[in-house]
């Protein structure tokens, strides 16, 4: 008992390890009949716990007998874990033995696998187990420790830790060599930018970074070592480009970004990059697009569970709102944008809240809630302004004011009509679908400038700047 007391968990084969004799399925089924403190986890007789109390006076007693032993126990237990896929608990018991490599080794090999469940503050308590030195000077441990403090909003701590990084010593590893850490660098300084809202820092730090990793050489199979992390910068990157104004571009680098991300089973980054690229996507008035990309979404959240409640679920959850409000599903929308929101919020993302905000308050004017779409607007408003460079999302801001406008009655539909012609009227009920200006010009029998000019000129009467923009408004004008 004092042996097996370094377990929160015991079962024969593993007590058999620890205590180097056979036979333990038997000594801990006689424990528990005689109800010596030994609690069952299981209806099959499998697993076992002391009970807590209990269990302190045992370790208190095998820790006065002598620390060596309780450390030669812990190995024993790490070693088993390991074995038998349960790499948290092999990851804990090596620490308690402190066996120091093997314990960094562990969190190299399991690190990944973990972060893409989004278990991030598992990763992080690896990591704090270790000693300061041991982790400062390792690059690839400064780096894992960075773009998980990261994913929890806890940028400032993450800054100091790329820098630490970028100065530390680097080791061949097949998860972390030398050219993936220089590119995992890269493309965590951008994150960093992302959560900053710098638009143009990020587009700084990504460009070059993924012009330089086109060069780099692929293994047998076609990969390169560094796609994990060209995954991640691919979507930072195709964001950037999209908050600067070029949506076909971002489209094309988000889509990108959601192959890379397949491909390299970097699930976090995948959230994000289905997340965007379907906003995108829904700007361009590509719903079908975005059907397959929240469907994709759905799936992933299925196949990792873990994920349901991670910030990077937010743009998924707004591009979901995006289609419902199209639709004419504003309760819908309502219920996904508030869970988008909230999402957001949890991950401090500035980009992703406020324009989570920025889709959400038009859906609450027209459900007749004004007072808290004009917050959730103001709220939009002092996020931008707190961006480094929020890019266009100034105009996104203008863009929702002039949406919030007193929705008008039936009554006040006329001057509308009389505004927009007849043929302009009818290029704008084909804007609902997924044609695009030079198929709505051959199924009008028009040429493609005379659409071009009627499209131009709706855009202006409506005083919007995008396809979707100007459906939503035509709703909202009762037009369409």
């Amino acid at each position: 008992m004092l042996q097996t007391s370094i377990l929160e968990r015991l079962c024969g084969p593993l007590c058999d390890v620890v205590t180097n004799r056979p036979n333990s399925k038997h000594v801990l089924q006689d424990l528990e009949s005689s109800n010596f403190f030994l609690v069952p986890f299981d209806t099959r007789g499998e697993w076992y716990g002391y009970h807590h109390l209990f269990r302190e006076l045992l370790r208190l007693e095998l820790a006065f007998d002598g620390p060596e032993d309780a450390h030669v126990l812990h190995r024993r237990a790490s070693a088993w874990h390991r074995d038998h896929g349960d790499p948290s608990e092999a990851i804990h018991h090596a620490t308690a033995a402190g066996d120091i490599a093997d314990t960094s080794e562990l969190i190299l090999q399991y690190w990944i696998e973990f972060r893409n469940d989004a278990r991030l503050e598992t990763v992080l308590a690896w990591l704090d187990g270790l000693p300061p030195a041991t982790l400062q000077a390792d690059a690839r441990l400064c780096l894992v420790r960075a773009t998980t403090l990261q994913e929890v909003g806890r940028i400032a701590e993450a800054e100091h830790w790329l820098e630490a990084a970028a100065h530390g010593n680097v080791e061949e590893s097949p998860e972390l060599a030398p050219t993936s850490v220089a590119f995992g660098l890269a493309a965590s300084r951008a994150i960093n930018q992302y959560f900053l809202g710098d638009v143009h820092a990020i587009a700084a730090i990504a460009r070059p970074a993924l012009e330089l990793e086109e060069g780099t050489e692929r293994d047998a199979a076609g990969w390169r070592r560094s796609d994990y992390w060209r995954s991640a910068l691919l979507t930072t990157y195709g964001v950037s480009v999209f908050l600067d104004g070029d949506r076909p571009a971002a489209a094309a680098l988000l889509d990108e970004a959601v192959t890379s991300s397949e491909s390299s089973k970097h699930s976090l980054a995948l959230v994000h990059a289905l997340g965007w690229c379907a906003v995108v996507h829904a700007e361009l008035g590509e719903s079908t697009r975005v059907g397959e990309l929240l469907q994709a979404a759905d799936a992933l959240q299925q196949n990792e569970p873990g994920l349901a409640n991670y910030f990077g679920m937010a743009m998924t959850q707004i591009a979901r709102g995006q289609l419902l409000e199209s639709e004419d599903r504003r309760p819908e929308a309502d219920d996904v944008l508030t869970r988008g929101t909230e999402l957001a919020r949890k991950g401090n993302a500035k980009f992703d809240l406020a324009y989570g905000l920025l889709t959400h308050a038009p859906v609450k004017a027209g459900l007749g809630d004004r007072g808290c779409a004009e917050e959730m607007l103001e709220e939009a408003r002092h996020i931008t302004e707190a961006c480094a460079d929020p890019g266009v999302l100034p105009e996104f801001v203008t863009r929702a004011g002039g949406r919030l406008r007193l929705r008008p009655s039936r009554a006040n539909r006329a001057p509308y009509q009389d505004d927009l012609s007849e043929r302009e009227l009818t290029v704008l009920r084909l804007l609902r679908s997924e044609l695009n200006q030079r198929e709505i010009a051959q199924t009008l029998h028009v040429s493609f400038n005379t659409v071009k000019s009627h499209v131009k000129s709706i855009y202006r009467k409506l005083d919007v700047v995008t396809r979707s923009d100007a459906v939503l408004r035509a709703r909202d004008l009762n037009l369409v």
